[in-house]
């Protein structure tokens, strides 16, 4: 086999744009990079619960998320530093010793809830 085609070329963080993702996959894909694998899991459960709720806050509480990923309270703390770190979402208020209940704000997608009009010229074709 040629070496070329036994190649993996490593793929730009701007390649995918999100189009099936309410964002772009790169902040996704650099956590994967820097194998931040629960942070990635724990990332997914928050922004289902704040795609549901007004401005993209989310205050799943550590048991919810336990339960919904099967993680530890721990590991979930730990990764939630990394998504804080990563700048994919905000603390807004509580957790750490103020003993409120944490409040996240997850980053808003670009172009989320606009309708998307692809202008494309498809030419023609028949099937």
């Amino acid at each position: 086999m040629d070496q070329q085609t036994d190649r993996n070329p490593v793929m730009p963080l701007t390649y995918l744009p999100g189009r099936w993702t309410p964002g772009s996959d790169a902040p996704e894909i650099a956590l994967i990079r820097k194998k931040h694998f629960t942070a990635v899991i724990v990332w997914r459960a928050m922004l289902r619960d704040a795609l549901c709720k007004p401005g993209f806050r989310t205050s799943q509480s550590l048991s919810d998320i336990s339960a919904e990923t099967t993680l530890s309270k721990t590991t979930i703390m730990r990764a939630q530093g990394q998504l804080l770190q990563a700048g994919v979402m905000t603390r807004e208020t509580g957790g750490g010793t103020s003993r409120k209940a944490a409040i996240f704000i997850m980053a808003m997608p670009k172009n989320y809830g606009k309708i998307v009009r692809h202008t494309r010229e498809t030419g023609d074709w028949t099937l």
